[in-house]
């Protein structure tokens, strides 16, 4: 949310002036009624007024570290960190992980502050992962982050895999690891083993994001109307009708998230 707002110059913290910076596909479009808001940058947390106006909206806030900063934290930060995720209002925790386009001298770094994140974690908020490999790396890097956790966090922890890249094995030991786990899906699946994998999420585990503001398209910064076209895509892949996708993704959301 502080993202997508920041890269359209726009200053009130709410879905309707998130939900439709740019317009999305006419053949598949919905209305945005709710969703998750993540704040991953401590300097632009919101307040606790604004959290629970963002609730109002049917909006839930997650707050976490994004990867990308832990080279970067100071203790100013780590001190806004800790203030926010104790709330009980803030019942999302993330996204935190692993970010492996960054300098690889940072690497060690991300996994110090992914242990000491977790350290504030509790057992009735949703994980939300993130994870992304360097882009000319083979492998599936969705299998370290799964073994860095193991026996870090509770086996039934809730879990919400941002952005979901990985293998058809990673699928399964995720879910033999993780029973809680649920992977979301944008429009993103690059190679057919990718495609296989999304195929194989059971449907149980399967949700929708856009990642707002990023997977741009011609120009246009994502936003959360463009929900319809990653339903669409998905769609295409699993072989369902694209409002069949959005339904199941809309029921495994409100159950992983009690909204």
């Amino acid at each position: 949310m502080d993202r997508t707002l920041a890269r359209a110059g726009l200053t009130e913290l709410s879905l309707a002036a998130a939900a439709n910076l740019t317009p999305g596909d006419k053949s598949y479009q919905v209305k945005v009624i709710g969703g998750v808001a993540v704040f991953c940058d401590p300097p632009s947390y919101p307040s606790l007024e604004e959290v629970t106006r963002l609730k109002s909206q049917g909006v839930i806030s997650a707050v976490g570290i994004h990867p990308r900063r832990a080279a970067s934290l100071s203790e100013a930060d780590w001190k806004a960190f800790e203030k926010m995720i104790s709330l009980p209002e803030i019942t999302v925790f993330g996204e935190v992980g692993i970010d492996h386009t960054e300098d690889p001298t940072h690497w060690a770094q991300q996994h110090v502050v992914l242990d000491k994140a977790l350290g504030f974690l509790r057992p009735d908020q949703v994980l939300v992962l993130h994870n992304r490999k360097a882009q000319d790396k083979e492998g599936d890097d969705m299998l370290q982050l799964l073994y860095h956790l193991k026996g870090v966090i509770p086996r039934e922890q809730k879990i919400h895999v941002h952005c979901f890249t990985g293998s058809i094995m990673a699928v399964e030991l995720w879910i033999k690891e993780f029973p809680n786990v649920h992977f979301g899906l944008t429009k993103v699946a690059r190679s057919e083993a990718e495609r296989q994998a999304v195929c194989r999420i059971p449907d149980d585990k399967l949700l929708l994001e856009t990642d707002s503001p990023y997977f741009s398209s011609r120009g246009q910064y994502s936003c959360p109307c463009h929900l319809g076209g990653v339903a669409a895509g998905v769609s295409r892949i699993r072989g369902m009708d694209w409002t069949d996708v959005l339904t199941l993704a809309n029921t495994n959301a409100r159950r992983l998230y009690n909204a």
